[in-house]
């Protein structure tokens, strides 16, 4: 997580969810993670319930901005 400056943001939690999954798939394990010093937030136990090409969608708040972005398919 970065401000427009470039410069990382730290302690900003970061929410992962599914785009689009299809029925009965869901997204497991720790889902938000906070960013370090490096603005880098590290989701170690992230975990797609049932086989498929997902894509994600990280969401973060600082300063009452919100920002998000979305992954290309993976499987």
């Amino acid at each position: 997580v970065w401000d427009n400056a470039g410069a990382p943001l730290a302690g900003v939690t970061v929410a992962m969810t599914l785009v689009d999954p299809p029925a009965g798939a869901a997204l497991g394990g720790m889902t938000e993670a906070v960013s370090d010093a490096d603005g880098i937030a590290v989701f170690t136990t992230l975990s797609v319930s049932q086989p498929g090409t997902y894509r994600l969608r990280a969401t973060a708040e600082a300063a009452g901005v919100v920002a998000s972005g979305t992954s290309v398919g993976f499987v």
